[in-house]
């Protein structure tokens, strides 16, 4: 027995720095092809986000606000992000959302083709009501049908081993009143259909205010073609009807009668009800007025035997047409023509020594003005 067990105790000795060495090698190995793998992903990644970054914009570049009095098209974009959760969108996408008189319209293109188009019934809501409502549209279409299908994964719940490093996000704003999904009554019968839901409650645009300044050409007003300006304020108290009010003051035109000659130059205010009528979704407008023009004649003698300086009412009904192009949410240029006729016409009159008439001239019995200038709505 003991030649077996010295035979065993040899090999258990011979066995054991065998196995030892074997597994270091092996542990050696595992090492440098875990270093070889970490320097491939190191050298990769700058890559791989440089390509990221190059496919992705800011969601304010791939987005485009038609003219509007109410959207606005950074504060569209904060609200995006904020229900995307993300600040980028895919180079390929792109958003054009117009606000026009049946409501506000959204088209999603990608690669310049359209993918999904939207409409949004927001007549009788606020503006900042629009604007969650248009943006939450918005984010749902491009989850819903573009990123999706250009593999582009859909934020998911948070990571809960990133709780402790990151804040929470912040809760997206309520959903509208206005927009909001009627839900059917848990104890209503299955054999009654629901009620139908309550309107919601009529809540008009706000008003628009528009400043403008136009030139003016009078033909007929006085005795010869004078130049005029006529600044203007209007306010937009519901869609389609306009308050204007507005101020003419002339040139001198003069007139030889007598021996000499007049001179006069008119001042007025203006005051009109419009109505219009928005084209080209809120890029055009045009628009008919109809309103009275009530001011004084300032009129003088100029080389005359007894020249004088007066004053005379001068009082007309008056209609406008004019319309508007915007190169913007608030530059504008309107171009107008007027009409008057005046109630209260005046005249010049020459007398002598004994308060006889000796030469009169009378003003035009209608005038039509055109008109041009930039305007600003604010």
């Amino acid at each position: 027995m003991r030649p077996a067990r010295a035979v065993l105790y040899h090999a258990g000795y011979m066995a054991g720095p065998l196995s030892g060495l074997h597994r270091s090698e092996l542990e050696g190995h595992r090492r440098r092809s875990l270093a070889a793998l970490c320097a491939v992903l190191v050298a990769w990644a700058p890559r791989v986000a440089r390509a990221q970054d190059e496919g992705a914009r800011p969601v304010i570049e791939a987005l485009t606000v038609s003219p509007s009095a109410c959207l606005q098209a950074p504060a569209l974009a904060d609200q995006i992000t904020m229900w995307l959760r993300r600040p980028t969108l895919d180079r390929r996408l792109a958003v054009q959302v117009v606000d026009a008189p049946d409501g506000v319209h959204f088209v999603i293109e990608r690669d310049g083709e359209v993918v999904g188009k939207r409409s949004l019934d927001v007549e009788r809501a606020a503006c900042q009501q629009i604007h969650a409502a248009v943006a939450l549209g918005v984010a749902v279409a491009l989850d819903a049908t573009v990123l999706d299908d250009l593999g582009v994964r859909s934020s998911g719940p948070p990571d809960p081993s990133l709780s402790t490093a990151f804040p929470p996000d912040p809760m997206p704003p309520p959903l509208p009143a206005a927009f909001a999904p009627a839900w059917p009554r848990a104890n209503a019968s299955p054999d009654r259909p629901a009620p139908p839901p309550s309107p919601p409650p009529e809540r008009p645009r706000d008003p628009v205010l528009t400043a403008a300044v136009q030139g003016m050409v009078l033909v007929g007003v006085l005795p010869r073609v004078t130049l005029a300006v006529a600044p203007s304020a209007e306010i937009t108290i519901v869609r389609g009807f306009d308050l204007r009010i507005s101020g003419l003051a002339t040139g001198t035109s003069d007139v030889e009668i007598g021996s000499g000659r007049a001179e006069a130059g008119l001042f007025a205010g203006r005051i009109d009800a419009c109505a219009t009528r928005v084209l080209l979704e809120d890029v055009a407008r045009v628009r008919g007025c109809a309103g009275l023009v009530a001011g004084a004649v300032l009129a003088s003698g100029v080389d005359l035997p007894d020249p004088r300086t007066t004053a005379s009412p001068w009082i007309a009904p008056a209609v406008r047409a004019d319309a508007r192009w915007s190169f913007g949410p608030v530059f504008g240029l309107v171009l107008g023509v007027d009409g008057f006729v005046p109630g209260r016409k005046p005249e010049f009159q020459v007398v002598d020594d004994q308060g006889k008439v000796v030469d009169v001239e009378a003003f035009p019995l209608a005038g039509v003005g055109v008109s041009v200038g930039p305007s600003l709505t604010f």
